[in-house]
């Protein structure tokens, strides 16, 4: 399914449409936080909506509504398409019958974290990006290894002191360049906006990484 993607608008100026093929999806003019713009008179012809439910699973079949505009580009590993269920004892206790979890543990690292992984790495596969880079707590850090990995894109981890044994090793174990940060998430968010800077990565912390948003 092709992607119907027109660019990115910011979020003060409705009439701007800023072009998409960037690993750096900020507005260029105001440097706000964008959003995806779609042709969606173009997705209503093209997309039955009945016919979506015999896709093959996972997030990409939405793929028309993504903004990733090559088809070739879409790094996935089958994330989404995580079932409801239906916890009736909880329910009871809440007085709702109809009480259920969405269990995003059946993702691929485990986090719900693989679905805006899956978007922005299939998005810097697209643009060609040097390298991705975040400060994380774990389950991010995990996710977007792994799907770099995926992509061919460099990932380099900033994690917390704190973090899991289980979680670094996660992370290391899909190649990616990890160091351990003394200190708060601070700390480590503002080692990886310096190395940004420096070395053209692409520092997808959220809400500046519209892709992550939208995954």
């Amino acid at each position: 399914m092709t992607s119907h993607l027109l660019g990115l608008r910011p979020a003060s100026d409705g009439d701007r449409l800023n072009d998409d093929m960037t690993d750096h999806p900020v507005c260029p003019v105001t440097g706000e936080v964008q959003e995806a713009v779609y042709d969606l008179a173009a997705v209503a012809r093209a997309v039955d909506r009945d016919a979506l439910r015999h896709l093959p699973r996972g997030m990409w079949r939405w793929a028309a509504l993504l903004p990733v505009r090559d088809e070739a580009n879409i790094v996935t590993m089958s994330e989404g398409d995580t079932p409801l269920e239906h916890v009736r004892r909880l329910g009871e206790v809440l007085g709702l019958s109809r009480f259920h979890i969405k269990d995003e543990s059946r993702n691929p690292t485990g986090s719900f974290k693989d679905r805006g992984a899956s978007v922005t790495a299939s998005k810097m596969k697209e643009v060609s990006a040097k390298g991705m880079i975040l400060a994380s707590s774990g389950n991010a850090a995990s996710s977007f290894s792994a799907y770099a990995a995926r992509a061919g894109v460099p990932f380099t981890g900033f994690l917390r002191r704190e973090t899991s044994s289980v979680h670094r090793l996660q992370t290391m174990i899909y190649g990616a360049r990890v160091f351990v940060v003394e200190g708060t998430m601070v700390e480590g968010a503002r080692l990886a906006h310096a190395l940004e800077s420096k070395f053209g990565l692409f520092h997808f912390s959220q809400p500046y990484n519209l892709y992550r948003v939208v995954g």
